[in-house]
């Protein structure tokens, strides 16, 4: 018994003393890729945002969450659409990773290459599992929209300095692209299988986002001279004209009257409306008192934010799905509006923001 137990005790060091090394080098791997991409992306006059590392791993998240979903239930084509153009953007962006760690070149120039292989991933999944076309899905959907997210991922890094690491551009870019391709696939084809209550959220959801998109489009085509209160106004002018006729035309004209009694006619909603309000003042107090104070924000601070959200997805996902999608809908526009307002450099809104 002796002797066995110290030869398990002999094989479990050696065992535990290889997984080490194997871990310790593929830690080092990663640390010398990620100071590598850093090299070449200060090379590049690129600033990401001050962090230790550049988060290369954020870029595998939004597939993982989508070809979970699409294990676990039973979706709609359009979903499955979206999953497996995920793919192709999750294979570009190993290869751009792959691209910035040899060279900057993939920052400074425009240049698409792997575009079109990782376009053949998404292509081919498509076939597979959609039945669609070979070639369709590659020129028409994968290949166009692989390309897209390629001109934005970089745009985002150059034009949005020390705003985001790489792997921060990445989630946010691909989120934007399948987005997008979601809303012309709605239009375009009959892959979405919804009712009613969905549409009516889908257009809300479309028609603030839409409404969002155009303020800060305006935004960012205003000269430094025409950055005041008159203009901002003027341009939030156009974009609630813009969503009225948007939600008038589609919705009808008590399209107010029918989003009041979706939410407010419903007493679960109500309740649940009136725990997230109480969520909300929380914060905003919590905020408050941390402004007052003058105090810089710390880890508890930020986790007690995090503890907030969380019970607003949970409540959402666990009691009614459909109101939380319309709720994140909105609020996804209102915290990007917010965002632009603070960049906008228009006072004493930004000033205010900061």
């Amino acid at each position: 018994m002796d002797k066995n137990s110290e030869g398990n005790q002999s094989y479990n060091k050696r065992y535990i003393s290889s997984t080490q090394k194997i871990e310790a080098k593929y830690i080092n791997f990663i640390m010398l890729l990620d100071d590598q991409i850093t090299r070449n992306l200060n090379s590049a006059g690129v600033e990401t945002r001050p962090v230790k590392t550049n988060g290369l791993w954020c870029c595998f998240l939004l597939p993982v969450v989508l070809t979970f979903y699409i294990l676990l239930y039973n979706v709609s084509p359009l979903y499955k659409l979206v999953t497996y153009m995920s793919y192709g953007l999750l294979f570009y962006s190993i290869l751009f990773i792959v691209f910035i760690s040899i060279s900057s070149v993939v920052i400074k120039e425009s240049t698409y290459g792997g575009c079109v292989a990782s376009s053949l991933v998404s292509a081919l999944f498509l076939y597979s599992f959609l039945g669609q076309d070979l070639i369709f899905s590659l020129m028409v959907v994968s290949v166009p929209v692989v390309s897209w997210y390629s001109y934005m991922l970089r745009q985002a890094l150059i034009r949005c300095p020390r705003t985001f690491t790489i792997g921060e551009a990445m989630i946010v870019i691909q989120g934007i692209v399948l987005f997008g391709l979601m809303g012309l696939a709605k239009l375009f084809s009959n892959l979405d299988e919804t009712n009613e209550e969905t549409d009516f959220i889908n257009v809300i959801i479309y028609t603030v986002l839409s409404m969002v998109g155009i303020i800060i489009t305006l935004l960012y085509l205003l000269t430094d001279e025409q950055r005041n209160i008159q203009n901002l106004a003027k341009i939030f002018g156009a974009g609630a004209v813009f969503a009225l006729i948007i939600l008038h035309s589609v919705l009808g004209a008590s399209f107010m009257l029918k989003f009041w009694n979706y939410i407010f006619m419903h007493e679960n909603r109500v309740q649940i409306f009136c725990f997230w309000l109480s969520l909300v003042i929380i914060a905003v107090l919590v905020l408050l008192s941390r402004t007052k104070l003058a105090v810089k924000a710390n880890t508890v601070t930020r986790k007690s934010f995090h503890i907030l959200a969380s019970l607003v997805f949970m409540s959402g996902i666990l009691l009614d799905v459909n109101l939380i999608t319309l709720a994140a809908g909105i609020g996804l526009g209102l915290l990007v509006l917010i965002e632009a307002l603070r960049k906008s450099r228009i006072e004493p809104i930004s000033s205010a923001l900061q």
